[in-house]
């Protein structure tokens, strides 16, 4: 495994296994677990991702008259 990308509570965290390129969070080299947002850009040796938010909740279409 390279890298771990976990969502917790508070949000997505990345972290580095110890992998022999590195992982980068917006071009820097990731030592420790950090905090990941949408819009980050994460790169695993030489494939490279960005983050996007989560999709909209779509909220029930509202009932008509009942009767």
């Amino acid at each position: 495994m390279h890298a771990l990308l976990v969502r917790r509570e508070d949000g997505w965290v990345l972290s580095d296994l110890g992998s022999h390129n590195g992982t980068r969070l917006n071009g820097w080299l990731v030592r420790e677990p950090v905090p990941v947002q949408a819009g980050d850009r994460v790169e695993f040796g030489s494939m490279a991702f960005i983050i996007q938010g989560d999709p909209p909740v779509k909220s029930p279409a509202p009932e008509g008259p009942s009767g």
